[in-house]
């Protein structure tokens, strides 16, 4: 399946394939379970329901046969039925508290950079480390969660590193690494996948550089074109860039049990 960009602004993770990843899907969702124990990475995306209350039952099931305790629903503006976030609300569902909305962005036109920044593509493990601590944080791990990434990071760096479906990008000033985002690669153009910057180095342009390397990336891949799910704190910077949006995605938590 060959996504739009459109189709990527509203339900991105449903077309995201990678090690470790399972899916489930149907003509009126899609289930993604990722390894990582955050309820964020165990998703139910592209909503399109007839019966809400049978199709919770099913999805809570799903994941807790997964040993999943919590999940998050993300629905869109074209979800359906209409109300769909309201009726979810209703049967016990609650907004994420980290990012209750979010923002499906495109840009098609070239962003402006940051001089002063070198950005690359993660190199090594001790790269990738990195740069996931920070995501980590940004994204409100506990640290038993934490932990747990760190345990089992070799192992799944190792799944990951030579996989052609997308690269981590990392920021550095005075040669530490402050900042990262993933690049995720589409043939209608790279979806922009956590991208974080260190609390110390914020306010001095490492987001928009980012952005820069990864458009730079899309060019030289013949895909000019970016797309991203957007949390409050980096909308405004991609709005300032030029990015527009063109849908909006609710996260909602629930529990298995």
């Amino acid at each position: 399946m060959t996504p739009t960009l459109q189709e990527l602004a509203e339900d991105a993770f449903a077309y995201m394939e990678g090690p470790g990843v399972e899916f489930l899907r149907r003509d009126d969702l899609v289930l993604r379970n990722d390894p990582t124990p955050h309820p964020f990475l165990a998703m139910v995306l592209r909503p399109r329901l007839n019966d809400v209350d049978a199709t919770l039952a099913e999805v809570r099931g799903w994941f807790g046969a997964r040993g999943r305790d919590a999940y998050t629903w993300l629905v869109s503006s074209a979800s359906t039925p209409t109300g769909l976030v309201d009726a979810l609300l209703e049967r016990g569902l609650r907004p994420d508290t980290l990012d209750a909305l979010y923002a499906g962005m495109t840009l098609e036109q070239e962003p402006p950079g940051t001089d002063g920044i070198e950005v690359r593509k993660s190199e090594n493990v001790d790269d990738a480390l990195a740069a996931s601590e920070i995501g980590w944080r940004s994204f409100g791990f506990t640290e038993e969660q934490i932990e747990h990434e760190r345990a089992v990071f070799r192992e799944r760096y190792d799944l990951w590193k030579d996989d052609p479906g997308g690269d981590r990008f990392v920021a550095l000033l005075d040669g530490e690494i402050v900042g990262s985002g993933g690049a995720r690669y589409f043939e209608s153009g790279i979806y922009l996948l956590g991208g974080n910057v260190a609390e110390h180095a914020r306010g001095r342009g490492v987001y928009r550089a980012l952005v820069r390397a990864r458009w730079n990336e899309a060019v030289r891949r013949g895909t000019p074109a970016l797309v991203v799910q957007a949390g409050a704190m980096s909308r405004p910077i991609l709005e300032r860039v030029g990015f527009r949006t063109v849908s909006e995605v609710r996260a909602l938590l629930d529990s298995t049990r």
